[in-house]
C-alpha cells in the first residue's frame, strides 16, 4: 500500500529528475568548463542514491520536516552532485514533495 509520505517522496524525485534532464538542456545555466554527471543511462549509484532520497523523504514527510538535510549530502555524496548544484535539487525536491502533500490533502476536512 502507498502511504501519503511514500507518494510525496517519489513525486520529489521525479521532479529532481525532471530538473535535472531540463538544467542539462540548457548551456546558461552552467559553468562552461564544469562537468555535471549525465541523468540517463542510469548508473548503480543513481539508483542507489534515488533510494536513499526517497527513504529519506518517507522518514522526512513522517517527522513533518522538509528533508533538505537528507538531500544534499545524498545528492553530494552519492549522485556526484557540485554543492552548488545540489543546493537548489533539494530544494526543488522538497518543494515537489509539498505540492504533492497539499494536493494529497485538498480534500480532507478541518476536524
Amino acid at each position: 500500500m502507498i502511504t501519503r509520505a511514500s507518494t510525496n517522496a517519489i513525486i520529489g524525485v521525479l521532479l529532481l529528475s525532471i530538473t535535472t534532464r531540463i538544467n542539462g538542456m540548457s548551456d546558461n545555466l552552467f559553468d562552461e568548463e564544469e562537468e555535471l554527471p549525465t541523468l540517463f543511462p542510469f548508473r548503480t549509484e543513481d539508483y542507489v542514491g534515488f533510494s536513499v532520497a526517497i527513504l529519506g523523504l518517507i522518514l522526512a514527510a513522517g517527522g513533518g520536516i522538509g528533508g533538505g538535510g537528507i538531500l544534499v549530502p545524498t545528492y553530494i555524496l552519492l549522485l556526484d552532485f557540485p554543492v552548488k548544484h545540489a543546493i537548489p535539487l533539494a530544494s526543488t525536491t522538497v518543494f515537489g514533495g509539498a505540492i504533492a502533500n497539499n494536493l494529497l490533502n485538498v480534500r480532507e476536512s478541518h476536524p
